[in-house]
């Protein structure tokens, strides 16, 4: 936060579901192949992820904040 490094720790019930996660994604990607059902997720949308993840490890790299450009 405002340039300073900080530990969050999630509060409340954190347990998430998993199971079958990984088969519904499939399944959406195949219905958008062959259905043409518009995909929830787009290539746009992933790059931004990425960079994201990039920043999380190059900040945890460094112990620097990593800055964002808003795009």
């Amino acid at each position: 936060m405002n340039g300073m490094l900080v530990d969050i720790k999630p509060h409340g019930d954190t347990a998430l579901n998993f199971n079958g996660l990984f088969n519904r994604e499939i399944a959406h990607f195949v219905d958008c192949v062959c259905k043409g059902i518009p995909c929830r997720s787009s290539a746009k949308e992933g790059v931004v992820l990425m960079r994201i993840i990039d920043a999380i490890y190059k900040s945890a790299e460094t112990g620097c904040e990593v800055k964002l450009d808003c795009q």
